[in-house]
């Protein structure tokens, strides 16, 4: 049974992983795109690279500042260098593991190592990207309804609406403790579920704890709508690094769009999903569709360069344990 999931498991990996690699080799091969993308890249604008690069990191801090909110209201004082670092070490994994989370679980294991709570760190994980999650599809929802041309195609409102659900049902059973006790019940009385069960139970304790906190969740929300502001402006000085004049404004309406599209798990790291959606969805804002195609790449580009001192990060952190002094609860 275990041999048989896991060749189903693989097969469904390789499926994804075929799915993002032709859909890239299409973009790519499609009206010669290669060429283009190759003459954008060779005459780039030096003067817009720092920006770019520092926008980078702009990102990671405003993320940080609103998962060390969570932190901060169950008493523990983490520097915000040391979840800045995990933020990166994050980011590693998420380039480099079959998964669009796999880097969030890396960084709540490590944290959780810290603080002797695995279930509070989770939880402050979840909570950082469920808050991202609502604001980017609140965005998405309002693009679409000031735009009506948006809604024409099912993909966009397929992805708002899937991405939606997954966010609703997961708000309800962070507000609904019973419905979790409901299903979760019957499983632990099953010997073999029982630690897992357990170890759900005292995450689902740690993240729901916060639904009391309405002022807490509203400024989380504000971290997370700036956050999308400065994804929007990223995007924007990715255009003016590759010469081109995009519209700011159209930006922010597309932009939210592309990254719901992105957002799906239809494929490993959204390999081909997050070039196609640039492709298409940046052709409104006034971009051709290679343009679209060099803007995805150059922004993938950039988050490989922050994986690049995450993984330095992360071998540094075999190395070395945290200092206690870094988990100490808030006075």
């Amino acid at each position: 049974m275990t041999d048989r999931k896991t060749s189903r498991r693989r097969a469904i990996f390789l499926a994804k992983l075929g799915l993002g690699l032709g859909l890239l080799a299409w973009l790519l091969l499609w009206n010669d795109n290669w060429r283009h993308v190759l003459r954008l890249f060779a005459d780039l604008h030096p003067v817009y690279l720092l920006p770019f690069i520092g926008l980078a990191f702009v990102l990671i801090g405003v993320s940080c500042l609103k998962w060390r909110l969570f932190l901060r209201e169950r008493g523990l004082k983490i520097g915000l260098g040391r979840l800045f670092g995990l933020y990166l070490i994050g980011i590693f994994f998420n380039n480099f593991l079959p998964s669009n989370f796999g880097g969030d679980v890396v960084r709540a294991y490590y944290l959780g190592r810290q603080i002797a709570s695995q279930a509070q760190s989770l939880a402050s994980v979840f909570l950082e990207r469920l808050t991202g999650l609502v604001a980017l599809v609140t965005l998405a929802f309002i693009a679409c309804v000031f735009t009506p041309g948006l809604r024409e195609g099912p993909v966009v409102m397929g992805s708002i609406l899937a991405l939606a659900g997954g966010c609703a049902a997961l708000v309800v059973a962070l507000w609904h403790p019973s419905l979790v006790d409901r299903l979760l019940g019957p499983l632990g009385r099953i010997r073999a579920l029982e630690r897992l069960v357990a170890k759900l139970h005292a995450f689902h304790d740690q993240a729901s704890y916060f639904r009391t906190r309405p002022a807490l969740v509203a400024r989380a929300m504000a971290y997370s709508f700036l956050f999308h502001t400065c994804t929007v402006l990223n995007v924007y000085v990715a255009t003016l690094v590759l010469g081109l004049e995009l519209s700011l404004v159209r930006l922010f309406v597309v932009t939210p769009i592309i990254l719901v599209i992105a957002s799906l798990p239809l494929t490993p790291n959204s390999l081909g999903v997050w070039e196609w959606a640039f492709s298409v969805y940046l052709i409104p804002a006034g971009a051709a569709l290679e343009q679209g195609l060099a803007v995805a790449l150059l922004l993938r580009v950039q988050t490989l360069l922050a994986s690049l001192a995450g993984g330095a990060l992360f071998l540094a952190e075999g190395r070395a344990s945290p200092a206690p002094e870094q988990a100490l609860p808030e006075r």
